[in-house]
């Protein structure tokens, strides 16, 4: 038993038990150096054995503090190599390059997260089998990596059988806090150590005295040391060793003791045990705590007998700890107070050096000698460079930019000419672009500056390009792209011709741009046949089916080359089959684009597609999925921490407002908008004519026709200027046409209408033209309504755009109504009626049903049963959970944990009345929205 601790280990035994119990558990355990945090911890991990639990431990340090994923290596080490079965499993796959040397990494940010979630699901895969209890020390010293998995799993753990234990000295700072900040605030038990009190104390001391202690004199100590452990027993034994007896008068020589005297303490024994023990105790302060004999006389510079003679000394004065041929100081305050000490730390600068290339010729790991050769100065010989280079890659392999950095940074300082300078830049600045996008810029230009190879500098303005449109700052990016395929093309056509890709695919979003580039692709003509087109030009193509044979070739071709989703063609191809009405064939593409991100752990790819998928619903009038995928789209860009107002994310939430308004939801929808900062000044990204169609019907549903107006005539004129005439991309005439109508302006309103209809007629698809013929009839009125609003139901009752049939057989049913024909009309409203519930259309279904009972008739009081009543979250869950994928399945491909799953699962059994999951495809196959 812990002398004084009884709480703590009251409050320890608490969170093990709420654990074992399905209750997540995570606890801080903070103090200042020798409080007691390390024996408090090993008290945790003897209560979690006894506890059946699979305990996981590790020991940050602050000399390997930028060693990549050196705390998840030393939890999880002893489990991968020891296991006898992969645990690798499902998502944990993404996680294997952790571990292992020969795996092949990605080096992009959407890599990283799979990392973070293939660490985070390896950790479920241990859990299955039993509880699971995490234990770190000094964690203010744990790499930025870790820390940032630790953060990952403590936000997703909210129903499994995981234990987090981390134990932090007060008053040690990091670089940078933010990582361990996250931790820290995640932590939902705190123990905050003090020192022992006075009956602690004395329990304490009794064993270092033979005689009984004078009143007083455990008072002294205690007001000594503040009732540091760690300080206690140095005391103790310093006053034992000097024959100081445990009496009152002894208590005035001890009060000047304190941590200072750690230094001095462990001075005396250095010069007591004789010449080099400061030498060999400062190097193992600069190696690190647990180092091998060999490898620590090695940088002491110290025989090896004579160092093992200082050793074995130095044991006996409880400076160090020997275990077999390791070596360690009996507690890290010693080595931390050996550094601190001004004479000392000076020798522990030089030897940083000594203990890098010592490292180096025993074959240690690149990081390991690297974290050396980042406190040493510049060694001006090639093997240091080749070794941090090799710790970069490394850590960029393991998926931790932010450590690839640093070692660049520090290969910078050494000598090195300008080609290689111009290469260290490039390399830096890509590995800064996942975290740094500032620096990241500034390194891609100096090392574009000084490349020479054109083949150089295509890649680097590619790179470069790609890190200024992250960084909201395309305009530039343009510009760059435009003048270096124009520099290349008299003397390097092929690479001018890569380049001028990339010119093509970022200018066609932007309004500034796009008309230049536009331009230049019809002045190309057929000199760009072997360039992919872009979706601008398939719209624009002479035939619907000119563009769906297109399409789908190049879709085919993508498929074969495992193209994982993040491809601009591939999307445009998509977008493009789904504007003419090619919906099996668009969602089928988009569904085996999401399972080849999802294999790879993509999660980027995974967003955007999921994006593409839910734009075909909406297309198709399926809003529950339409909301749902844009939502899973949101919450992945969310979890890899791009923010709210980001180009990429404007068509997500133009989808998720435009959904939100179908479904009556006009607050939610005011609300997603506030928080993405869109409800004023809309970017002029191609993606930003969604956020602003999508606000147009949301004022038009509150009834501020001027504003409404105003959005969709503006989403028209970027419209046309991005080369989008084709209302198969947007039918933002006809609903502008309709307000222009409601606000009085009909001649304008039937101008808009008929051009739309023009233009819907040639493109032939079923959607854009049943679309104009519905509004023109309820535009012009009077006797050749019907006719118009009848051709309008005609053209989309064997389309799969159910909605759009809804609201056509609605104003149809309105058409009869005023003619007179009031049962008829019934008749078409309660279909109407039917087809808005299946379609997830509450507000159409509320309007309808009050033209219903306007006309005499009695809605069936259907307020959206069956899967209609299902939250979006529950019906995502339910659809995939019909389809037959397990809860783990569906976990892994919602990054959710498999509690929240259940919940969904049980809430949606309850509201479909069925008994469970056999029931769910008979349940979904008989809704024409189902996701199946």
């Amino acid at each position: 038993m812990l002398v004084g601790r009884a709480r703590e280990l009251s409050m320890i035994d608490s969170v093990l038990t709420g654990s074992t119990l399905l209750k997540p558990g995570s606890l801080l355990i903070e103090g200042p150096a020798g409080i007691g945090k390390s024996a408090l911890l090993t008290a945790a991990r003897s209560m979690g054995n006894r506890a059946g639990y699979l305990v996981l431990s590790a020991s940050a340090s602050e000399v390997e503090n930028d060693f990549a994923f050196g705390v998840v290596r030393q939890l999880f080490d002893p489990v991968v190599l020891t296991s006898e079965s992969s645990p690798f499993v499902g998502p944990a796959q993404h996680a294997a390059t952790v571990f292992a040397a020969d795996a092949l990494g990605y080096r992009d940010a959407e890599a990283g997260f799979a990392r973070m979630h293939g660490l985070f699901w390896l950790a479920v895969n241990l859990a299955a089998e039993r509880p699971v209890l995490i234990l770190v020390d000094d964690v203010q010293w744990a790499d930025a990596p870790s820390l940032r998995w630790l953060g990952y799993l403590l936000r997703r753990m909210t129903d499994l059988p995981i234990t987090v234990v981390l134990a932090k000295r007060s008053g040690d700072r990091r670089p940078s806090g933010s990582e361990l900040e996250d931790v820290l605030a995640r932590l939902a038990e705190r123990i905050g150590l003090t020192g022992l009190d006075s009956g602690a104390v004395a329990d304490m001391g009794s064993a270092y005295f033979a005689d009984a202690a004078e009143p007083g004199f455990w008072d002294a100590c205690l007001a000594a040391t503040g009732g540091n452990p760690f300080l206690l027993k140095a005391l103790f034994r310093s006053c034992a060793s000097a024959g100081m007896a445990p009496v009152a008068d002894s208590g005035v020589r001890i009060m000047s003791f304190g941590p200072p005297e750690v230094a001095s303490i462990v001075r005396r024994e250095l010069r007591r045990v004789g010449s080099l023990a400061d030498r060999l105790v400062t190097a193992l302060a600069v190696l690190g705590d647990t180092t091998d004999l060999d490898v620590l006389a090695a940088v002491a510079d110290v025989e090896p007998d004579r160092a093992a003679d200082l050793v074995r000394a130095l044991v006996g004065g409880g400076i160090l700890v020997r275990e077999r041929n390791s070596v360690r100081f009996a507690h890290s305050i010693i080595g931390a107070a050996l550094l601190a000490d001004g004479e000392l730390a000076e020798a522990g600068e030089s030897l940083n050096a000594s203990a890098a290339r010592v490292l180096a010729e025993r074959g240690a790991a690149p990081e390991r000698v690297a974290a050396h050769l980042l406190r040493a100065a510049p060694v001006g010989q090639p093997w240091a460079a080749q070794t941090l280079k090799q710790a970069a890659d490394e850590a960029l392999r393991r998926g931790a930019p932010d450590s690839a950095v640093s070692y660049l940074h520090r290969v910078l300082q050494e000598p090195c000419s300008n080609a290689e300078r111009a290469t260290l830049s490039v390399e830096v600045g890509r590995a800064e672009a996942n975290i740094d996008l500032g620096a990241a810029i500034e390194h891609l230009r100096a090392g574009m500056s000084l490349s020479s190879e054109p083949r150089d500098v295509a890649a680097v303005a590619v790179d470069l390009a790609r890190a200024l449109c992250a960084a909201d700052q395309q305009p530039a990016a343009v510009a760059l792209l435009d003048r270096v395929r124009r520099e290349l093309a008299p003397h390097e056509p092929e690479l001018a011709a890569q380049v001028e890709g990339e010119w093509i695919g970022t200018g066609l979003l932007l309004l500034s741009s796009a008309p230049d580039v536009l331009a230049h692709l019809k002045a190309a003509g057929a000199d760009g046949a072997a360039r992919r087109r872009s979706f601008q030009e398939l719209m624009q193509a002479h035939s619907r089916q000119e563009t769906i044979d297109y399409a789908t070739e190049t879709l085919r071709a993508l498929a074969g080359a495992g193209d994982d989703g993040a491809s601009s063609v591939l999307s445009g191809s998509v977008a493009a089959l789904a504007a003419a009405d090619e919906f099996s064939l668009a969602l089928a593409h988009c569904d085996a684009a999401i399972d080849r991100a999802l294999a790879r752990g993509a999660v980027l790819s995974y967003a955007a597609l999921c994006a593409q998928r839910a734009e075909v619903h909406a297309r198709m009038g399926r809003i529950p999925d339409w909301y749902s995928d844009a939502q899973v789209s949101l919450d992945a860009r969310v979890k890899l921490g791009l923010p709210l107002r980001n180009n990429h994310a404007l068509v997500t939430i133009g989808q998720m407002v435009s959904a939100l308004v179908h479904q009556a939801r006009l607050d939610e929808a005011d609300r997603l908008l506030g928080r993405a900062d869109l409800l004023g000044e809309v970017p002029e990204h191609l993606f930003g004519t969604w956020t602003l169609i999508s606000r147009a019907r949301l004022k038009a549903a509150r009834g501020d026709l001027r504003a409404g107006l105003a959005d969709y005539l503006e989403c028209g004129r970027r419209l046309l200027q991005f080369g989008l005439s084709n209302p198969a991309v947007a039918a933002w005439r006809s609903e502008a046409a309709l307000l222009w109508h409601r606000s009085g302006e009909t001649t304008k309103a039937l101008d808009l209408v008929e051009e739309e209809l023009d233009l819907a007629r040639a493109w032939g698809a079923p959607k854009p033209i049943g679309v104009a013929l519905r509004e023109l009839g309820l535009i012009k009125g009077g006797p050749s309504a019907l006719a118009l609003l009848a051709e309008s139901r005609a053209v989309l009752k064997d389309s799969p755009c159910r909605l759009q049939y809804a609201l056509s057989t609605a104003a149809v049913g309105v058409a009869l109504r005023d003619a007179g024909h009031v049962t008829d009309a019934r008749e078409q409203f309660r279909s109407a009626i039917e087809l808005a519930y299946h379609c997830g259309a509450v507000h159409l279904a509320q309007e309808v049903e009050a033209d219903l009972r306007a006309s005499g008739g009695r809605p069936s009081g259907r307020t959206g049963d069956g899967v209609a009543a299902l939250t979006p979250s529950e019906r995502r869950v339910a659809a995939l959970a019909a389809q037959g994928r397990t809860n783990r399945q569906i976990a892994e491909q919602l990054f959710v944990g498999l509690r929240t799953v259940e919940i969904h699962l049980t809430n949606a059994y309850r509201k479909l009345a069925i008994s469970g999951r056999a029931d769910l495809p008979e349940v979904f196959a008989c809704e024409p929205t189902a996701v199946l």
